[in-house]
């Protein structure tokens, strides 16, 4: 993220020249004869490659535009102090110029400059990592772009609202918003801006793993853009970075040393100092320090022309670990407190973890162990807040996925709502223009569904009657069955009974005639009679006389 911040402060410092107008050819004429607006577009032209030299011709048409001018031409001027300032790495005092340029430009009621004031404020504040309020800025910027039909400050609007994105870790946006830029800058034939803006798109897609993807859109880039512009320099330097990512650094290198060569024709520090120092990091690489130290050299005397702080403290900090590579403690210590002198107040983490790396190593190798371990120690807390800002802006970057879904989900549901609501309208007329018909319909339905119910009624009320009948059917059966049961139940189990007189034992032991007992635990009854074999048994004789035997006996 660190990488991506500054690549977001170079790009910035790029389109904040911009904005105040294109640089055009005027004829020589002296300060005094020059209209106020025209001085202030030239100052920050010239901040490009002279940021000090712009401050002052700067400070002097911003006193002029105090003195005499009106609001438009203050707002100007304003503007080109804060391009210096920003050129210069002096970020407060920027932002504070532009922020009266604002004012000016809102006094005066003019919509254009109100936007690139934004614009301005918001390469400012990001740069910084204050990315919320650089969107903001932007989104105003972007609207101003729109209604004066701006299409440069719309490409410029958009290419920074993705490089927001990008540093916020919203890829996709980003790749979008670029795009649309692309367009734009293509409708133009601006071969500066396509190279930049394939530029850009091309470092996201390494970013996200796509090398061979950046590759291409760095080629294409080089084919649009013809030689000797400054498009062919910022695609060189480009395909230099994504070949040396690819693991190719030979390659790498060759597009290098050709940005680098066409940067020292145009004159254009910026980009030879980014290449030179590329070049320099792959000759470390390549274990030849002695080639690495000459286009350091070369980088840090462009980043003193431009009055890069920060990129002239980065490369006196390379030059310190190649010193030590060269064998050179001495030197590569000189090297190392000259960076820090420079860089220790800018107050950039990724700049102070450098540089302290570089004053730890070689303060070890001087043998000066206390001053090595307390830049070991500062190194240790400034890779701690490194962590906890990326931790910090991974966090911010869940959040705002968070939001835009919740965003989105409440989208749908108006969405919903409405649609709800146009149904119900729709349904509401049609009811009103058909209801005489929907009336007579429901009258129709109505009578032949009561008269469906009452047959349906009746039938029921016969099927429960029948049920009903059934049900007491059933209810008898029950009671019948379960009598029987219970009949059942009283007369199941073991008797136990005499072999030879037939009574039976109670449960209390005694013994009764098999009548009593029976009779006792059941409804039955008993009549006697007598079975042939036991009247055969107890009466044979009188049952086989004759009559006459009988008469005889009676007289004896």
């Amino acid at each position: 993220m660190g990488r991506l911040l500054l690549a977001l402060c170079a790009s910035a410092g790029w389109l904040g020249i911009g904005i105040a107008a294109p640089a055009r050819m005027v004829p020589a004429r002296s300060a005094a004869e020059q209209p106020l607006g025209e001085r202030a577009e030239i100052a920050a032209e010239l901040a490009r490659t002279d940021p000090r030299a712009a401050l002052e011709a700067a400070l002097a048409v911003l006193a002029d535009a105090l003195a005499h001018g009106t609001e438009l031409e203050r707002a100007r001027a304003h503007a080109a102090v804060g391009i210096a300032y920003f050129s210069l790495g002096r970020m407060p005092d920027a932002l504070e110029h532009h922020t009266l340029g604002l004012r000016c430009a809102e006094r005066a009621g003019d919509r254009a400059q109100i936007g690139k004031r934004h614009q301005s404020l918001a390469s400012v504040c990001g740069s910084q990592g204050k990315l919320d309020e650089a969107w903001e800025h932007l989104r105003i910027a972007l609207d101003a772009a729109e209604a004066t039909d701006d299409a440069d400050a719309r490409m410029l609007a958009k290419e920074t609202m993705a490089l927001v994105q990008q540093a916020r870790g919203h890829a996709p946006e980003a790749l979008e918003l670029y795009r649309d830029a692309l367009r734009i800058a293509r409708e133009r034939a601006d071969a500066v801006s396509l190279s930049r803006l394939a530029y850009n798109m091309a470092t996201l897609k390494a970013a996200q793993g796509d090398e061979r993807g950046a590759i291409a859109d760095f080629e294409t880039a080089l084919a649009e853009s013809g030689d000797g512009q400054r498009g062919t320099l910022f695609a060189y330097a480009a395909l230099g970075h994504a070949y040396t990512n690819t693991g190719e650094p030979t390659i790498g290198r060759q597009y290098y040393s050709d940005g680098l060569a066409i940067g020292l024709a145009l004159d254009d520090p910026r980009v030879v100092a980014q290449c030179a120092l590329s070049l320099g990091w792959t000759s470390v690489a390549e274990s030849d320090p002695v080639t690495a130290s000459s286009y350091f050299a070369t980088a840090h005397a462009a980043f003193e022309r431009t009055g890069d702080l920060s990129g002239m403290a980065s490369t006196d900090a390379a030059v310190a670990l190649n010193e030590l590579d060269r064998g050179d403690p001495a030197a590569a210590h000189w090297y190392a407190e000259r960076g820090w002198a420079i860089g220790c107040e800018l107050e950039i983490d990724r700049l102070t973890y450098e540089l302290s790396n570089a004053l730890a190593r070689t303060h070890a190798a001087l043998g000066q162990y206390r001053e090595a371990h307390a830049a070991a120690m500062l190194l240790a807390e400034t890779e701690r807040k490194i962590s906890e800002q990326r931790a910090s802006e991974r966090y911010a970057a869940l959040d705002a996925e968070l939001r835009r879904e919740v965003a989105d989900e409440r989208f749908e549901h108006e969405r919903l709502r409405a649609e709800q609501a146009l149904f119900r309208s729709e349904w509401q007329r049609n009811a009103a223009i058909g209801g005489v018909l929907a009336l007579g319909v429901v009258c129709a339905l109505v009578i032949r569904n009561g008269r469906t119910k009452l047959r349906a009624n009746r039938e029921l009320e016969q099927r429960n009657r029948e049920i009903s009948e059934r049900s007491r059917t059933v209810e008898e059966l029950n009671a019948n069955l379960s009598r029987a049961l219970a009949e059942v139940k009283q007369l199941s189990g073991l008797l136990p009974i005499c072999s030879f007189c037939k009574d039976v034992r109670d449960d209390r032991g005694y013994w009764n005639q098999v009548e009593e007992y029976l009779s006792r635990r059941s409804p039955i009854e008993f009549s006697h009679g007598i079975c042939p074999r036991c009247a055969e048994k107890h009466y044979g004789s009188l049952l086989h006389r004759t009559p006459d035997a009988t008469v005889d006996s009676k007289d004896a």
